[in-house]
This record gives C-alpha cells, sequence and structure tokens, in this order.
C-alpha cells in the first residue's frame, strides 16, 4: 500500500535517509528511519544456530516429506516450511536453557 500526500504523490519503503512509509494491518504510517538493531547476545546467537540446523534439515527433507508438512500447514493456513521451522525451534533446545 503506498502512502499519498496532498499533492498527489505516493511513497511506500524508505525515502531519503530519514524516513520510511509503510502499512501494517491497513493502516498507512510514515517513521523516522532507525537503523536496525543486531543484539548479537549469546542467546541470539544460539537462536540463530537453531534457525539454521532448521533450514539444514529442511533442505534434507525429500519431496514427500516437504509435502506431507505442506498439508499439514495448509490446515493453519501456514507454509510447510513455517511449520517446520516452529516444530524445530520447539524441539531443539537451546544451549541456553539446559544450563538452567
Amino acid at each position: 500500500m503506498k502512502i499519498r500526500n496532498v499533492f498527489g504523490n505516493r511513497y511506500r519503503g524508505q525515502i531519503g535517509k530519514a524516513v520510511i512509509a509503510s502499512s501494517w494491518k491497513g493502516r498507512r504510517y510514515i517513521k523516522a528511519y532507525a537503523v536496525p538493531h543486531n543484539p548479537r547476545t549469546e542467546r541470539q546467537q544460539e537462536n540463530r544456530q537453531r534457525f539454521g540446523g532448521a533450514k539444514e534439515s529442511w533442505r534434507r527433507l525429500t519431496d514427500e516429506e516437504r509435502a506431507a508438512y505442506e498439508r499439514r500447514a495448509a490446515r493453519e493456513r501456514i507454509s510447510g516450511w513455517n511449520l517446520f521451522v516452529r516444530e524445530h525451534m520447539t524441539k531443539t533446545p537451546s544451549p541456553a536453557s539446559q544450563r538452567r
């Protein structure tokens, strides 16, 4: 969705270096651009490793296994990939949670 100003110009995305225009749940907004924060904490790095493990595991699935995930996921209106990652992240504990 594009935002239109009083002159009829339409905007979406980054406008220069200071502003972005977008929408969320059908509501249009303009806000100051903020540089994304990358925490690089130990917990975040472990989570990224788990996500990477999910990606590698998905790649190793056969076409039949992927199709089974797609069928199961259709009931929830999500993709098979999203279902697989959710299940992988749930069943693969993070090292931080094992230390507690």
